[in-house]
């Protein structure tokens, strides 16, 4: 439902503003025209971005010793997604959706007594990312932005600790453990709240490449649990502040739509 809903907002506010750039190239020769400074920023675009994070690890690394797993090193790498537009009311501000997601696998298969029995064994990290940005462009000269600005995600981090024979009957699955198996989820959502800083490039009219860093802001979600889950069922106690999505961020991004800056 939240995914929904910011998504038919994002919709509403491309085509209002597709509508206006619209009125604007039926009243002038060409949109793209820039005949003084006084015209400012102006953009309608989607485009893929490629993240590089530097979280904390050390509430992670905790879990990884624990379970004789690999340690989790920086940067995670994450896809994202992004569709925003110049405001017409606001000359430079941009408003837009944003989506991002995680996912890192580490695996420790291995064998017990006399090489008889094999053992599959994960963890897995995932976070989804999910909300809205706002910033504001500086527009020195032609083709070329320098945009402060913000970014309000909901953010839902979960991770998975698994261990189980690579081959399982159907008939075996019920209430009771199968033998050595084992499954732990830890999840939890934050709202994040991320500085930033972009400059944007607009190499024709239609493409744009952006480049961005910033720094995510974990906190807790008070529209749901604040604690962490375990299973989906069960509050977690005493869980380290460090196992949050907050930190580094370094974006690359690759747009196309309108540009007229």
């Amino acid at each position: 439902m939240k995914t929904l809903t910011l998504t038919i907002l994002s919709t509403f506010f491309l085509f209002s503003n597709l509508s206006f750039a619209q009125d604007v190239e039926t009243n002038q020769e060409n949109i793209f025209s820039r005949e003084n400074d006084d015209e400012g920023y102006f953009s309608i675009a989607t485009g893929y971005t490629a993240n590089l994070k530097f979280i904390n690890n050390k509430g992670l690394d905790n879990l990884t010793e624990h379970f004789s797993f690999p340690k989790i090193s920086n940067p995670i790498f994450s896809n994202g997604f992004e569709l925003k537009t110049s405001t017409v009311i606001i000359k430079n501000l941009n408003i837009g959706f944003i989506k991002s997601s995680t996912n890192v696998i580490q695996r420790n298969d291995s064998t017990l007594t006399g090489n008889i029995l094999f053992l599959n064994k994960q963890l897995s990290l995932n976070c989804d990312n999910i909300g809205f940005m706002l910033d504001y462009a500086i527009n020195p000269f032609k083709s070329f932005s320098v945009n402060p600005g913000i970014n309000i995600t909901f953010s839902d981090m979960e991770i998975n600790i698994t261990e189980a024979y690579p081959f399982v009957n159907y008939n075996d699955i019920g209430p009771a453990a199968l033998d050595i198996a084992y499954y732990h989820s830890l999840s939890k959502s934050f709202i994040v709240i991320e500085p930033k800083i972009s400059v944007e490039y607009a190499i024709t009219n239609f493409l744009m490449f952006r480049t961005t860093a910033s720094y995510s802001i974990g906190i807790d979600n008070f529209i749901t649990n604040k604690d962490w889950t375990y299973n989906s069922i069960s509050n977690i106690n005493n869980t380290p502040s460090e196992l949050s999505p907050s930190g580094l961020n370094i974006q690359l991004g690759l747009f196309v739509g309108l540009m007229n800056f």
